[in-house]
């Protein structure tokens, strides 16, 4: 049944036709581009991200006795604050650590004194990379290119058989 099915004349007219579709080369009309990454001029900003930083220093302090009125986060984040101001630039801060010792005098009342340890990094140096903001490459000259990558508009795209163009459109 299934070999009656294969003879019938269909198969041999589709097989004609998927031979000669395979045959159909697409060619493109020569590009004229210039790569995105070569476009813009390399530097170093913050949107490309920080590669290290010139600084690196763990940061102590604690509060002395203190009656109250304060929290572990509350004198680390004081202790953050006086640190950027000294050094007149923002700090970026990991690791940290904080911890309190307390006090009771003979009369009831209780003394705090909180410690903290922060790691801060400043004077970032940024990433090397092309980007919108370095500006224009002028020295980059359009490349021509065999790729529809970034056609300019009216270029013709379209379709080859034996070397005889059948078919060509306007992109843009």
């Amino acid at each position: 049944m299934f070999r009656k099915l294969l003879d019938h004349p269909i198969w041999t007219a589709l097989g004609t036709i998927a031979a000669i579709i395979a045959l159909i080369v697409p060619f493109f009309e020569t590009i004229s581009c210039v790569p995105q990454s070569e476009e813009f001029k390399q530097c170093r900003v913050a949107g490309n991200g920080i590669e290290s930083f010139a600084v690196t220093e763990d940061v102590t302090g604690s509060s002395g006795w203190v009656g109250g009125g304060l929290d572990q986060p509350t004198y680390c984040n004081q202790l953050k604050n006086q640190k950027e101001a000294a050094v007149g630039q923002t700090i970026y801060w990991e690791k940290e650590r904080s911890s309190e010792g307390n006090n009771k005098d003979w009369k009831g009342h209780v003394t705090y004194n909180y410690h903290c340890a922060i790691v801060g990094h400043w004077a970032p140096t940024y990433k090397l990379a092309r980007t919108s903001e370095c500006g224009r490459n002028e020295a980059v000259t359009p490349t021509s290119v065999l790729t529809p990558s970034c056609p300019a508009a009216g270029t013709r795209i379209g379709f080859s058989l034996f070397g005889y163009r059948l078919i060509g459109w306007p992109w843009a």
